[in-house]
């Protein structure tokens, strides 16, 4: 199965948990990665596992970067398909306003990277979905360009 790609999506939605794009790769092994950037505030997230049309709306998995000039607040979280966030890892990261985000799940283990470094690794099969997509809250500038989601 090919890669999908898609470049320079520019975003102006305010609620992250509605997929600005998203796209079907048919298997919940998924190595996905987008390089963001945007202001201060704005909240880029990289989604993976994404299943639509539940009742609660999106569930996934997701690393989200909350962008600022002082410092960067990395979130990795799941939602569940009751529309339930669970945060699964926090971390407060060097000022910036690009970087690039990547999560890799391969049975039920999945990691999250930011700049090519891991950040966090772990273990969930709460939500199988086979979609990859982005969202962005906050500011509502972000701006998302080489997206590249392969199947594992």
């Amino acid at each position: 199965m090919p890669a999908a790609d898609f470049y320079a999506f520019q975003q102006s939605q305010s609620n992250p948990d509605t997929l600005l794009s998203s796209v079907a790769l048919g298997t919940p092994n998924i190595d996905v990665s987008v390089t963001v950037s945007g202001a201060d505030g704005d909240k880029p997230r990289l989604w993976s596992r994404v299943s639509t049309g539940n009742a609660g709306g999106n569930a996934g998995y997701y690393v989200q970067l909350i962008l600022s000039t002082a410092s960067r607040q990395l979130q990795v979280a799941r939602r569940d398909y009751a529309g339930t966030v669970t945060s699964l890892y926090t971390e407060a990261l060097s000022a910036g306003l690009t970087s690039v985000l990547r999560l890799r799940f391969v049975g039920s283990a999945f990691t999250a990277y930011v700049d090519g470094v891991l950040h966090f690794g772990g273990s969930d099969v709460t939500v199988t979905g086979t979609r990859v997509g982005i969202g962005c809250g906050g500011a509502g500038t972000a701006r998302f360009d080489t997206f590249v989601a392969t199947p594992v």
